[in-house]
């Protein structure tokens, strides 16, 4: 699977997973919709993400700078920086912890 199939299919599974969580926890007495708020928030900001990521990675294989494939070890060597590999940055309890991880030379 190419690596702009691979982003879009995690987030569709992170929707799906995020809507069976608002439904499991929605209740008609005890809604706060500042969560709402929040929520929709949220999902906007990562789809402009998530956009920004699929034009520059498209530009740069289309320019030759990198494959797929590279592109796709690259990620896979960042995912298992944070210790846990699934296909996401996931963040330690350190209070000290960066998305920007410090580049290696194993990459």
């Amino acid at each position: 699977m190419s690596p702009f199939k691979e982003i879009l299919q995690q987030e569709n599974n992170l929707r799906q997973k995020l809507q069976k969580h608002k439904k499991a926890h929605q209740s008609k007495n005890d809604k706060d919709p500042s969560q709402d708020i929040r929520l929709v928030s949220l999902e906007y900001e990562l789809s402009k993400m998530q956009l920004a990521v699929m034009g520059l990675t498209r530009i740069l294989t289309d320019k030759g700078i990198f494959s797929a494939d590279e592109f796709s070890e690259v990620l896979d060597i960042l995912d298992e920086k944070d210790g846990t590999k699934d296909g996401r940055v996931t963040p330690p309890e350190s209070a000290n912890w960066s998305p920007f991880p410090v580049r290696d030379d194993d990459i």
